[in-house]
């Protein structure tokens, strides 16, 4: 039969029974398995439908586990022999590795992965960048409006004595006493001279500016408070398991969302209480002008 070495390109003659085994080029000396040009009867070698199953071995490589298909013998190849053509050590055989398909489609599944969990990655950093820059900016407004309430401050030296004192954790002392409070601190004395009302009115909305500025700051603590929770939230898990297992897991995920949801009211409770209270003390600094205002309406 004819055949043609795949090295140098020379035409050659060998006879039929040498079809599908290796042979050696007498012109470049090059190694090749025989294949005819002309004869049907020759065995071709192409990936036949071979039974093939890919595993990673312990160095974490790719394995094509398979038979030969001629004689049977049980054959691993490596991920560089896999969709290429090799002999049979026993029979000499020469086939294509099977399980090319199955390899690519592998690494087609893993680079999608990685390329997932990239770009989950690169998400979650940018959303820790983003909640920063809004820390950063409130901490900078924060800072701005204090410095401009304490100007204002400076410029006024009179100072309407409203009782108060602020505790470590930014709370105005006597809130929780608001109703007392109205009717002694925030209040005016009816012995006090009101013919400077402007500036006692000017003490009062300083004041009420610096609880708002912990209002603020409350009302940013509420917003983390829930987007924390929300984000911890247990999720229920789809699983393929069913019976007795699946209900299982899904008791334990409703247990923990009711454990979730009550920690989520213990937090929020005291945050939403001072809410409240922060704007029954702006509407008393309100009431408290308006009470000025007439008096010296009076006067």
């Amino acid at each position: 039969m004819n055949v043609k070495c795949p090295h140098c390109k020379k035409s050659l003659k060998a006879p039929d029974s040498h079809a599908g085994k290796q042979g050696q080029c007498p012109n470049c000396k090059g190694v090749f398995i025989v294949s005819s040009l002309t004869s049907s009867t020759a065995r071709q070698p192409s990936e036949q439908n071979i039974p093939s199953e890919i595993k990673k071995n312990w160095f974490g490589k790719y394995q094509s586990r398979y038979a030969c298909p001629s004689c049977e013998e049980k054959l691993i190849s490596g991920p560089d022999e896999i969709g290429c053509q090799i002999s049979c050590p026993s029979c000499s055989t020469a086939f294509v590795v099977p399980g090319k398909e199955q390899l690519s489609a592998i690494e087609s599944q893993k680079k999608r992965e990685d390329a997932e969990a990239q770009e989950k990655l690169e998400l979650e950093q940018r959303q820790k960048e983003e909640v920063a820059d809004v820390k950063r900016k409130q901490e900078e407004a924060r800072r701005r409006e204090e410095q401009r309430i304490q100007k204002e401050i400076a410029a006024h030296p009179f100072d309407y004595p409203i009782d108060y004192t602020v505790t470590s954790n930014g709370m105005i002392e006597y809130r929780d006493q608001y109703f007392e409070v109205m009717q002694t601190e925030l209040r005016v004395n009816p012995d006090i001279d009101c013919s400077d009302g402007k500036f006692i009115i000017k003490s009062i909305r300083l004041f009420k500016k610096r609880v708002n500025m912990t209002k603020k700051e409350n009302a940013n603590e509420i917003r983390e408070t829930k987007a924390h929770f929300r984000d911890s939230k247990p999720r229920m898990h789809k699983s393929r398991s069913k019976g007795l297992v699946a209900g299982l897991v899904n008791i334990g995920v409703e247990v923990s969302r009711a454990s979730h949801a009550e920690n989520f009211e213990n937090a929020l409770e005291p945050l939403e209480a001072r809410k409240e209270l922060y704007d029954q003390i702006q509407l008393g600094c309100d009431q408290l002008i308006h009470e000025v205002e007439l008096r010296m309406a009076e006067n």
